[in-house]
């Protein structure tokens, strides 16, 4: 947007024109600049914010093709205890698939038994594939107002399969150029400056949360992540305090999590965590070697 010279002003008018002239002028050029900086601002940042993060991660090149994640997990808290939930992922061998939203958790909740989470909802089958028991998504833990008191091993699937793609799938999305990504305002968390950035599509099987709010140091790598919730219909949103970071075949992952509602924003509830994960032997497998 071009600026207005002062120089073009008719200088045959009177004192009072001349300064409202020249006050409207000044406010042209100021807008101008500025508009000229946001349009700079709202895209450069964003791909160097997106950058760093990935670099901090491993790099392109180590978070490049992975098809599947693997290793074993195990999950914990007050959040299955209070809702009496007696089949609870412990120690289980697991495969994540990061481009379909799909994680299948081996030997739960029996032995030969697979439990399958994915973004159309949980099922569990034998040694030969075939269904023992399923249910659509979002898990219908709001089926009943009963049933905010009482999960079944459907129900704790859909919960550990959602908590465990968030944790492990970010890095990997973060490579897929068709997701939207938007920088927020940084904030501090725990005495931390740490930088936003939203990832959001309508896909579920690309965020089965429709969008996840990531937050990073200064060097990019992950200490947060935020989601909404499907199991509470949405609301209140869900985060997950990164710790424990490690390499696993170049790619950097945190190897421990702690989940807390929040609200108004970034505000953790002030209450112990409502669950905590913990991952052990991760491997990586790509569909296609890393550069």
């Amino acid at each position: 947007m071009p600026g207005v010279s002062l120089g073009r002003i008719d200088r045959r008018l009177s004192g009072p024109e001349r300064v409202r002239v020249h006050t409207s002028c000044r406010l042209i050029n100021v807008l101008a600049l500025t508009l000229g900086r946001a349009a700079v601002w709202g895209q450069v940042p964003m791909e160097a914010l997106r950058e760093r993060i990935i670099r901090a991660q491993g790099g392109r090149q180590a978070l490049s093709g992975v098809g599947e994640v693997m290793g074993r997990a195990a999950f914990g808290g007050w959040e299955f205890s209070a809702r009496f939930c007696a089949s609870v992922p412990r120690d289980v061998d697991f495969l994540l698939l990061p481009g379909s939203a799909e994680v299948a958790f081996s030997d739960f909740p029996a032995a030969t038994q697979t439990a399958w989470f994915g973004p159309r909802g949980t099922r569990i089958e034998n040694a030969a594939g075939v269904c023992l028991a399923e249910r659509e998504a979002p898990g219908a833990v709001l089926r009943s107002v009963g049933h905010w008191f009482a999960w079944d091993t459907l129900d704790a699937v859909y919960y550990c399969g959602l908590a465990l793609w968030h944790a492990l799938a970010p890095p990997f999305l973060l490579m897929r150029e068709e997701l939207d990504a938007e920088v927020l305002p940084e904030c501090e968390v725990a005495g931390k400056r740490l930088q936003r950035l939203r990832l959001c599509a309508t896909d579920a099987a690309m965020l089965p949360a429709g969008d996840l709010l990531l937050y990073a140091d200064a060097s990019g790598l992950l200490q947060r992540l935020d989601c909404s919730s499907p199991c509470a219909g949405g609301w209140p949103r869900m985060a997950q305090l990164c710790e424990g970071h490690e390499a696993v075949e170049r790619a950097v992952l945190a190897t421990r999590r702690r989940f807390h509602g929040c609200f108004g924003g970034q505000r953790q509830w002030p209450l112990m965590p409502l669950a905590w994960l913990e991952l052990d032997d991760l491997g990586l497998a790509r569909s296609r070697p890393a550069g």
